[in-house]
This record gives C-alpha cells, structure tokens and sequence, in this order.
C-alpha cells in the first residue's frame, strides 16, 4: 500500500517508504523502496536524494525497464548537480542502446558534457 500511496502522490508516503527502508535494510524489498523513493523523488526534483537513494540499489534485482529508468534518473541528478564525471558513463551506455527509450536525451546531456570538457 505504501507503493500506491507513493505512485499517487499521497502526502507523508514517502516517509512511509523511507521508515521502510531504515527499519529493514536487509529486506528483499528494501532495493525496489529505494527505487521507488528515488523515482518519487525524480519527479519532485530532488535530485541530491534521488543520487543518495539510487546509489544504495542493487540493479541486478530490478527489471530491465527498471534498471534503464533507473540509470537516466541517476545520470540525470548526476548531470543536474553538476557531477559531470559521474553522469558521463551512465549517459554514454543509454545513448548507445537505440532501443531503449532514454537514447536520444542521453546523446544530448552527452554532447553538452562534452562540450562542457573542451570549454574548460
């Protein structure tokens, strides 16, 4: 129910979800509540816990469209903090897969951190 609450935008879930996550960090579904946290907090533009929540996920255990969101919202707060180093590689192994959905976004966040790099 927590997961509906967080889908929907209902007030105090994800403190819900995040009390979750602290209470039992060696459950099997805390890596999917840190995502889940981390995409609620993509939309809301947090972009400082998206990196903080993302960077605690274990990607083998999500599913393949999981693990590709995943990827763009962390390369994305990476970009988006300024973390250029950090979002260029995530950026580059989505801009290379013309079949998934983040390619074209991910070729352009690329072309500006590279010429981000020859500005300075």
């Amino acid at each position: 129910n927590a997961y509906c609450a967080l889908a929907l935008n209902q007030p105090g879930a994800e403190t819900i979800m995040m009390d979750f996550v602290s209470s039992y960090p060696n459950s099997v579904k805390t890596n999917d509540a840190n995502y889940q946290i981390a995409k609620y907090f993509f939309f809301k533009n947090n972009y400082s816990e998206v990196i903080r929540r993302m960077e605690k996920i274990n990607t083998d255990l999500l599913d393949l469209h999981d693990i590709n969101d995943g990827k763009f919202y962390l390369a994305y707060s990476y970009f988006f903090t300024k973390k250029y180093d950090k979002a260029k590689p995530l950026l580059v192994s989505l801009a290379a897969n013309d079949k998934n959905s983040y390619a074209v976004e991910s070729r352009y966040y690329c072309g500006y951190i590279l010429f981000y790099e020859k500005k300075n």
